[in-house]
């Protein structure tokens, strides 16, 4: 188990490193980026002007955003200066500018040029890859075949509106990961009732993590905790009185509430740190943002070619199937999804800016929500005939063509040769198939070749293609490596020694109550959820 999430981490990460840009191209990310650099090199929080900022008590500007990604990115701004006097010490000086970009902007609105950007980038590359991870193990919790399970995370991870956030440093990927991460913990306990609380904990660390990257993230949390608090009721004893009920229910919400309520502590913090006040700058105001017609924001999330979320992750057509594979299977899991997947789609349809540009195309506010909604994909292409097989191969050819016109061209870039910004009315480009911004990466693709925008293609435009294919074939020789080590670590699960059965968790009602398809004979799963 171990050994192949390694691989399947590696064979992820080489991909998305090569799709990078080494760049910033939206201000989100240099607001983080100078929340970062600041840490690091003065100990505190101030940043140089940028969008997003806001004065504090002591007369400096502050990121309006949480800090959770500025500190998970301190160790790859570590790295930086230590790799860059490697270069110097080997005799390599002229590949620091490889890895450092063409200079773009001045400060403190510099977004690319310095070799710390370039590996400050790396934190999604990692997150993301980590992301298909906890994906995998899933996966395998559910009953998939180890192999199964490692194709539908490379599907997530690829060909999937996922991936292409790997390639900056948005706090999206940190968002995800830790709701999938949590969700993962809860069904481990859910699972193995004997190892007690131990996972509760680690979920509860998760939903901690999840608030400091980003504070909308605890809109997942009524799902999450309900989940949990439903699984902790399932397994009172039935002959209990309400009294000891309600005992082992608090008792059973310290692991959970303990690692919360000191993320909201931290979060007060470094608020009044900032601003003086524990509830932050960005918090007032807030309720005020709400005035998107409910139906207008939800046409753009499911139906627009601009915005919807089955254009930029087109597997979650498959969705109408995988609910019925889930309510059939997994019944108490698809509700907490549901849950969170209508907590967000609702908070974020009524939002005034609920189309996220010019920062990122698509529905970058609910990208969080793609890997929970696939879920049942894997128990479902094991039982699926030829016809489903053909649909999922598609739909994956479909979904890697849309993630590498998301990822070849710059949106920041699109997004002004466009002029996007006087459209009118305005963001209708977002629902006008002519002039969505799919549509406009792909005629920039073929007309605007300087709109394409890649690190390995600054090094081309720098430094020659020599040392473009210098990188590619390391790069290439890794994945190889890699992908081989994957199999091989994939089929030591498949061996019939190396199997574990998910531990049944339903109820006797629930099984009950499944009906005649739910009961019907199925396929034992190749490989269980051992770890």
């Amino acid at each position: 188990m171990r050994r192949a999430s390694i691989w399947l981490f590696v064979v992820l990460a080489v991909c998305y490193l090569a799709g990078t840009r080494g760049h910033f191209v939206g201000s989100d990310e240099l607001n983080l980026y100078q929340t970062t650099r600041s840490l690091y090199e003065n100990g505190d929080f101030a940043v140089g002007f940028t969008r997003n900022v806001a004065m504090g008590s002591d007369g400096r500007y502050y990121s309006l955003y949480n800090a959770g990604l500025a500190f998970l990115a301190l160790p790859f701004y570590a790295l930086a200066g230590p790799f860059e006097a490697l270069l110097h010490g080997l005799g390599l000086s002229d590949w620091v500018r490889s890895f450092s970009g063409p200079p773009l902007g001045s400060e403190p609105m510099r977004f690319g040029g310095d070799i710390e950007i370039w590996f400050v980038n790396l934190t999604n590359v990692v997150l993301t890859a980590l992301i298909g991870v906890v994906f995998f193990r899933i996966q395998l919790l559910l009953g998939v075949g180890a192999r199964g399970a490692a194709l539908v995370a490379l599907a997530l991870g690829l060909a999937t509106y996922v991936g292409p956030f790997s390639s900056g440093f948005l706090r999206h990927p940190a968002e995800a990961l830790f709701i999938l991460a949590a969700f993962y913990f809860l069904l481990r306990a859910r699972r193995e009732p004997a190892s007690g609380l131990r996972f509760v904990w680690w979920a509860g660390v998760m939903s901690a993590f999840l608030v400091q990257a980003r504070i909308a993230g605890a809109l997942a949390l009524p799902g999450l905790l309900g989940f949990y608090a439903y699984d902790r009721w399932q397994k009172l004893a039935p002959a209990s009185n309400g009294a000891d009920r309600l005992r082992t229910l608090c008792a059973a919400a310290v692991p959970v509430a303990v690692p919360l309520v000191l993320s909201a502590l931290v979060h007060g913090a470094v608020n009044h740190i900032k601003f003086g006040s524990v509830i932050g700058y960005y918090a007032h105001g807030i309720e005020s943002r709400f005035g998107t017609p409910l139906l207008y924001g939800l046409h753009a999330f499911l139906l627009s070619p601009g915005a919807s979320l089955f254009v930029f992750s087109p597997l979650l057509l498959l969705l109408p199937w995988l609910a019925r594979e889930a309510l059939a299977e997994i019944r108490a899991e698809w509700a907490a999804v549901t849950t969170i997947a209508l907590s967000y789609l609702l908070f974020y349809a009524r939002f005034d800016d609920w189309h996220g540009l010019p920062s990122a195309i698509g529905p970058r506010y609910l990208m969080a929500l793609t890997p929970l909604l696939l879920l049942p994909l894997g128990r479902w292409l094991e039982r699926t005939g030829r016809v489903g097989v053909c649909a999922f191969g598609a739909l994956v050819v479909a979904g890697l063509v849309v993630q590498f016109l998301h990822v070849a061209v710059s949106f920041g870039y699109v997004y002004h040769h466009e002029n996007y910004a006087a459209y009118q009315p305005p963001f209708g480009f977002i629902f006008d198939l002519a002039d969505s911004p799919l549509v406009a990466h792909f005629r920039a693709l073929g007309s605007t070749p300087e709109l394409v925008d890649s690190w390995l293609v600054s090094v081309d435009r720098q430094d020659g293609a020599g040392r473009v294919v210098a990188i590619v074939t390391v790069l290439c020789g890794a994945l190889a490596v890699a992908s081989w080590r994957l199999w091989r670590a994939l089929g030591a699960l498949e061996q019939p020694t190396g199997r574990r059965h998910a531990v049944s968790h339903d109820s006797g009602a629930e099984r009950e109550g499944r009906g005649a398809r739910g009961r019907a004979e199925r396929p034992a799963p190749r490989n269980g959820h051992g770890v």
